[in-house]
């Protein structure tokens, strides 16, 4: 009957390769236990049919590829908000990737921001609107979404696709406009993130939701203003100097959007 009787709390590693560190059959029971350090390569720490939980926790359950190698830029973000490498994805039955970790908070207990994500999808938009809606510079991790929200209610091109941008099954609103130091971060990780969207491309579109867009060598939108006439791109471009072989790229570019009217691109992002 798989009955679990503990009066105290235990605590127990499970190690099952598949299904969790523990299977409850049909009518057992689990009291008064402690599971905790699941290190099953897919599936939970307990797992069972009709059974009964009673009196315990269950702490510290991952995958074991993130347990052991920890979430780094490259790794898949999947629609139910788990995070796999690519190795671990490919384990993995359902394909549901959404979009590529590109940041990753170097504290490992920080309940938020945990990193930031860079959709599979991109798109070339102009500004519409020489609106810029000046305030300082964006500092906090949800501004983005404040300053994606305002640009769009106001027919921002650019904003209004971030804004309404939802994998199937997905109600708007997780997904924004990138802040100038969002694109940054995803320039300086554009290696693995390339990689990786590569990756998914090769492999299919039974391996994702939604389509994938390559990372162009080109300027990228986002809602930092550098002044109240002009807003930030960053050029991911690499442009030969004057005078000189050496190539330079990731440098931001000031454009005033009611005189340049260029449609640039845009890729949304979001903050877990």
């Amino acid at each position: 009957m798989g009955v679990f009787l503990l009066l105290l709390a235990v605590a127990l590693e499970g190690k099952a390769q598949s299904g969790g560190g523990i299977y409850v059959k049909s009518g057992g029971k689990v009291i008064g236990t402690v599971i905790h350090g699941n290190l099953a390569e897919d599936g939970y720490g307990l797992a069972g049919e009709d059974a009964q939980v009673i009196n315990s926790t269950i702490c510290m359950n991952g995958p074991i590829g993130n347990i052991m190698d920890g979430i780094k830029p490259g790794d898949i973000y999947c629609a139910d908000d788990t995070v796999r490498s690519r190795a671990n994805y490919v384990k993995r039955a359902k394909k549901d990737a959404i979009g590529v970790v590109f940041w990753v908070n170097s504290d490992y207990y920080a309940a938020y921001p945990r990193g930031y994500v860079v959709a599979l999808e991109s798109s070339r938009k102009d500004w519409e609107t020489g609106s810029i809606l000046y305030v300082p510079v964006p500092i906090s991790d949800t501004v983005c979404y404040t300053k994606t929200q305002a640009l769009a209610t106001i027919g921002n091109k650019a904003a209004v696709y971030c804004a309404e941008y939802a994998v199937d099954g997905e109600e708007a609103g997780r997904w924004c406009m990138p802040a100038g130091r969002h694109l940054s971060l995803l320039y300086t990780n554009q290696v693995a993130v390339s990689e990786t969207l590569d990756w998914l491309f090769e492999e299919g579109s039974d391996q994702i939701t939604g389509t994938v867009s390559f990372l162009e060598q080109e300027k990228y939108w986002s809602v930092t203003e550098a002044d109240n006439q002009r807003v930030w791109l960053l050029d991911f471009e690499e442009v030969t100097t004057i005078n000189s072989s050496m190539t330079k790229s990731g440098a931001f570019v000031r454009i005033d959007p009611e005189t340049d009217g260029t449609a640039y691109i845009v890729r949304p992002i979001f903050v877990y």
